[in-house]
């Protein structure tokens, strides 16, 4: 410590602690978060086993199945009926020839998202339609945050709006629209489908 840093107050704390909430943060507080928080890693197989174990609701136990979601690095921050929300960081083994995000991972995490959100009401869907429109590029390094929300929910269909945005600006990145329908008898997934641990490579 120099002579300088002597005289000096610790940085006071208490006024760290309650930041203001910003509009996305607040759905995020009523939301069940099974496959953690941005600050958690993804589940690995254990706690796969033990969420399954524990009786969890059909869409937890569907997400902790979930290998391509949790390999990309997929968080899912909430999920309730009619809506979902998850992140993932770009990476740099997820950009094309032109340095940006490759679409594919785009569609990938907007389909996820959607895939939860038309999944939580304990029903079984699987998509029928989707379509994407890229509105700009995302880079590595940047958080996408997509959130899902159920616009129709009948007994045969479900239609959902995804909408990905950047986490540092809420800028929208991409904007996705899908349709589900109820699942086919898909019979009961193997016993070791569980999902890899967080540290596997994409």
């Amino acid at each position: 410590m120099t002579p300088g840093e002597r005289g000096r107050r610790p940085a006071d704390r208490s006024a760290q602690r309650d930041e203001p909430e910003t509009e996305g943060s607040r759905p995020e507080r009523d939301m069940l978060a099974p496959g953690g928080t941005p600050d958690e890693p993804n589940r690995g197989a254990a706690e796969v086993r033990a969420t399954e174990a524990s009786g969890a609701s059909p869409v937890e136990a569907m997400w902790a199945r979930d290998g391509a979601s949790h390999r990309l690095g997929i968080r899912l921050s909430g999920v309730g009926p009619g809506y979902a929300l998850t992140r993932m960081v770009v990476r740099e083994d997820m950009v094309n020839g032109h340095g940006i995000c490759h679409g594919g991972y785009l569609f990938l995490l907007a389909d996820s998202t959607f895939a939860l959100a038309c999944n939580s009401h304990g029903r079984a869907m699987v998509a029928a339609a989707c379509e994407i429109h890229f509105v700009r590029p995302a880079r590595v390094g940047e958080e996408l945050v997509a959130s899902a929300l159920e616009r129709v929910t009948t007994s045969g269909t479900s239609i959902c709006d995804v909408d990905v945005q950047r986490a540092a600006d809420n800028v929208t990145v991409a904007i996705f629209r899908g349709q589900a329908r109820p699942a086919p008898a898909l019979g009961a997934p193997p016993s070791g489908a569980t999902a890899p641990p967080s540290s596997a490579p994409g």
